[in-house]
């Protein structure tokens, strides 16, 4: 029970000090400022503070989605992975950070190693609220590689998953085009 407690106490003071960089992010956000360097600070201080803590693994996605929006798509490439080490066999924000290194690597115009990506979100198990999304993201890569006929495939189960009706309409303008 000592260990149990020890957890519990190392575990809550690991989300106060999220909290706070996450709180700082929002922030930013709101404001419409990019992320900088204090706010991946911040984040690192829970990696270093707290290793191993829920807290830490969600400052490693946090991080990843800083430095994908600053343009520093290895680093983003590197937190997105550190995540994915430590986050549940399913659920969204794997998805999400298999989407994240999925644009990181299109980013580099490096199509086979995010279409690996993108194939690793979509075979992750979800309630299915972004299996549109990342069949979208599929479809792109393809075209990318001149691939149209598995573009289109993939284009149309975006379609068949998208709830969105102004996706929707783009979706099918993509796929009439490409007919």
């Amino acid at each position: 029970s000592a260990w149990y407690l020890y957890r519990m106490s190392y575990e809550e003071k690991a989300q106060r000090l999220y909290a706070i960089a996450n709180i700082a992010g929002m922030k930013a956000a709101q404001q419409g400022v990019k992320p900088d360097q204090n706010n991946l600070k911040m984040y690192n201080e829970v990696i270093i503070q707290y290793p191993g803590s829920k807290a830490a693994m969600m400052s490693y996605y946090q991080m990843g989605n800083m430095h994908c929006s600053l343009g520093d798509v290895d680093a983003a490439i590197k937190a997105y992975t550190e995540f994915l080490k430590d986050v549940q066999d399913s659920g969204d924000l794997k998805i999400l950070a298999y989407n994240g290194i999925g644009y990181c690597y299109e980013r580099k115009a490096d199509f086979p190693h995010a279409l690996e990506s993108f194939e690793k979100a979509a075979n992750t198990k979800s309630g299915g609220g972004f299996d549109g999304m990342t069949y979208r993201n599929m479809a792109r890569i393809y075209e990318e590689m001149n691939d149209k006929e598995k573009a289109l495939q993939y284009y149309q189960k975006a379609l068949k998953n998208t709830v969105d009706p102004s996706m929707e309409l783009l979706l099918k303008k993509i796929i009439s085009t490409i007919n």
